[in-house]
């Protein structure tokens, strides 16, 4: 609009414009009462959208005995398996059963890919015993960052709990 680009005017709203871009644009608002509404308005929707995750982000904080019991039940079923019958994917497995009833399947399986592939391994099922400390790692990360930091905590937790475990 007015030779101003939708992503240059999401940048404004949300402060991430750098300053040439957003002289640039306060000087066109100085002069245009439609483009004016239009950035009150993208505005107003930002902060409600920034209110809205905030208040997400809090709702799915974890309180700290809900954590303690996802961990322990996760080393009861790795204790009850045996060392010998548990490798890597059911490790990733009961990391995947703590996590998605906090962040959702969907979530869950982006970021294990994500943080897998960051692990220097192209997929879930090609990591090894030797990557596993670095692969939860970067979950833990990218599930604090989507999900909140007592889920990314959470991970981490139960990640290094079932490294030690099953290697000791």
């Amino acid at each position: 609009m007015h030779g101003i680009s939708e992503a240059e005017w999401l940048a404004y709203v949300d402060g991430g414009l750098a300053a040439a871009g957003r002289a640039r644009i306060q000087a066109h608002l100085r002069g245009c009462a439609d483009c004016r509404r239009m950035a009150g308005e993208l505005s107003m929707s930002h902060s409600i959208l920034v209110e809205q995750a905030g208040r997400l982000v809090r709702e799915l904080e974890i309180s700290p005995a809900h954590a303690a019991r996802i961990v322990s039940a996760a080393m009861t079923r790795i204790q009850n398996a045996g060392r010998g019958g548990f490798g890597v994917e059911e490790w990733v497995g009961e990391l995947r059963s703590a996590l998605t009833p906090i962040c959702g399947s969907a979530m869950a399986d982006i970021s294990m890919r994500r943080a897998a592939y960051e692990a220097a391994q192209s997929t879930v099922d090609a990591l090894t015993e030797t990557d596993w400390e670095d692969f939860v790692s970067h979950l833990s990360s990218h599930v604090a960052s989507l999900c909140g930091r007592a889920a990314g905590s959470l991970i981490a937790r139960t990640g290094a709990q079932i490294g030690m475990e099953t290697t000791a």
